[in-house]
């Protein structure tokens, strides 16, 4: 089975009896699957109960098994999520910023079922058994053996329960993996229903103002202008259309070109831009950073400049 680039490098705990306890403020977290074992012992079929109770408790229908890669997918989770257009951003990153986290427990190890799962359904004769946990150390551990029996789709699965998750309890503070169990299902499911991711992202309390033409808010007379458009990968971009370097920030505010933003510590309301070490004065070192913070709908700062809607971009 060809495997998911996402857990193609991940290293091997070594062997043991031991089962795995790691734990997060007191509370495990990580995902699960429903597994179907024999008279001896052997997984002879199992599922990530995110896609489990999508198919089976919410009727949805899955994409093709054969997917294994998150850019395979992207394109319509973003299709999905248009409402919120910063939240692929995050996605990308949180995805990006787990990639190496996750390791395999060696043969004979398992994981201990977290208490946050609360499942509403399982298969007949089969169970419900920790795949993987998230550690407050950071790490995840993967069980290698309920791993290697999921599909491809599945362990793409994985990989976005883990990052959802952790935006879950990052923004609303969540204690169980319901919310994130059933975004995965609908990321991951050909008939989608907009209303549950909607609602689900609405409570998020993304800031973005509208694009288009911004001016200082003390500088009535336009003379500064900037362009802010959001980008294909969701995250904010400003240009300045006139000279607005010694109004913002002369170090940073490039006269011509793209201030692309990046996302702040995973901050939902604030971006940053990084000059590059080369405009620094003479002598300088590391980076300069102009903050961009949401204000309101037709407002925002850069740096501690308020900036004012003026029209939309042309």
């Amino acid at each position: 089975m060809k495997q998911s680039l996402f857990f193609a490098l991940i290293p091997f705990l070594s062997s043991g009896a031991a089962i795995a306890t790691p734990s997060e403020g007191g509370a495990s977290h990580g995902g699960v699957a429903v597994v179907c074992r024999n008279s001896e012992g052997k997984i002879t079929e199992a599922a990530l109960l995110d896609l489990f109770e999508a198919a089976n408790l919410n009727d949805r229908r899955l994409i093709p098994i054969s997917v294994i890669d998150y850019a395979e997918v992207r394109g319509a989770i973003r299709a999905q999520t248009k409402r919120f257009p910063t939240f692929i951003a995050h996605l990308d990153q949180t995805l990006e910023d787990l990639k190496p986290r996750y390791r395999f427990l060696g043969a004979g190890v398992q994981l201990e079922i977290t208490r946050d799962v609360f499942p509403t359904i399982t298969k007949r004769g089969c169970q419900i058994e920790q795949l993987a946990n998230f550690r407050k150390e950071g790490d995840i551990l993967v069980d290698r053996e309920i791993y290697d029996a999921l599909s491809p789709v599945d362990r793409l699965g994985l990989a976005l329960h883990e990052a959802l998750y952790s935006l879950e309890r990052k923004w609303v503070k969540a204690t169980d993996s319901l919310r994130a169990r059933a975004l995965v299902g609908e990321f991951l499911s050909e008939g989608h229903d907009a209303s549950v991711v909607n609602s689900i992202l609405g409570t998020y309390e993304f800031g973005i103002p509208t694009p288009g033409i911004y001016y200082p808010s003390y500088e009535p007379s336009g003379a500064c202008q900037v362009r802010l458009e959001i980008e294909e990968n969701g995250l904010p971009s400003v240009t300045a259309l006139t000279n607005c370097q010694t109004i913002i920030d002369a170090l940073v505010v490039p006269t011509t070109g793209k201030m692309r933003m990046q996302i702040t510590d995973g901050q939902k309301n604030a971006w940053e831009y990084r000059t590059s070490p080369s405009r620094l004065p003479s002598g300088g070192n590391g980076y300069s950073v102009l903050r961009m913070t949401f204000a309101t709908r037709s407002s925002f700062y850069l740096k501690d400049i308020p900036m004012s809607w003026m029209g939309p971009n042309p």
